[in-house]
C-alpha cells in the first residue's frame, strides 16, 4: 500500500535537517534529497537500500514510487518479495518470470527481450523490455524493467515508455544504481550530499 503525499514530503524534511540523523526507524518509503540537477532516492529495506539519480531540468516527484523524467518519461519504483531460488538459479530470472506471468494473465500478448547491452558490463541488475498489448488495438505499453537483486527480493525500478530515443539517459541512470548492505542512516547520505555539492 502506498504512503500519502505527506509521508513523502516528511521524509525529504526529516533527511535535510541535520537534527534527524541516524534514523532508528528506516523510512517505509522511498525518499529523495535534492542534488545540483535532479533528485537522488533511496529506498531502503533491512540492512541494505538502493540509490539512484534522476538528473535533468524537467525532473518532477509525484510520489515516493512515482517520478517523471520529463513530461513524457516515467519511473515507477517497487520491492518484490521473491523467495531466494535454488542452487543454479538466478533470484532476478525468478523475478522476470513472475513480471511475465503476471502480465499474461491481463494482456493479449506480452513480448519480451533482454537488454543487457543497456546494462554494460554490470551483472549485479538485469534490464527487460517488456511489449504488452491490451485487448484492444489501441491498448500498448513498452517498459524498461530494472531489478536489481537483494537479499530477500528483487528491487525494481520502471520506465516507460521504452523509446529507443530515451536510452542514452536510461544508460546514465543504470550507471547511477547502487545497493548499499548497510543501514540507510540519513545524516551520513544527506553529509555526503552536501560535501559532493562543495566540491
Amino acid at each position: 500500500m502506498k504512503r500519502p503525499l505527506f509521508t513523502f514530503v516528511l521524509g525529504i524534511l526529516l533527511l535535510c535537517c541535520p537534527a534527524f540523523g541516524g534514523d532508528a526507524v528506516l523510512p517505509p518509503d522511498p525518499i529523495y534529497i535534492r542534488i545540483t540537477n535532479g533528485w537522488k532516492g533511496f529506498f531502503a529495506r533491512n540492512e541494505e537500500f538502493v540509490e539512484y539519480s534522476i538528473k535533468g531540468s524537467q525532473v518532477k516527484l509525484q510520489d515516493p514510487y512515482h517520478v517523471l523524467f520529463n513530461p513524457h518519461l516515467g519511473l515507477m519504483i517497487t520491492f518484490a518479495d521473491i523467495k531466494p531460488p535454488g542452487p543454479g538459479r538466478s533470484i532476478l530470472e525468478e523475478q522476470r518470470k513472475s513480471e511475465l506471468e503476471y502480465w499474461r494473465k491481463r494482456a493479449k500478448k506480452v513480448e519480451f527481450t533482454d537488454r543487457r547491452d543497456l546494462r554494460g558490463a554490470r551483472e549485479d541488475l538485469m534490464v527487460t523490455k517488456f511489449d504488452i498489448y491490451g485487448q484492444n488495438a489501441n491498448q500498448f505499453m513498452d517498459v524498461y524493467m530494472i531489478s536489481v537483486a537483494s537479499k530477500d527480493g528483487v528491487y525494481v525500478l520502471a520506465i516507460s515508455p521504452a523509446s529507443k530515443a530515451n536510452e542514452e539517459l536510461i544508460k546514465s541512470f543504470i550507471d547511477s544504481i547502487k545497493l548499499i548492505k548497510k543501514r540507510f542512516d540519513s545524516k551520513e547520505e544527506s553529509a555526503k550530499i552536501r560535501m559532493e555539492s562543495t566540491e
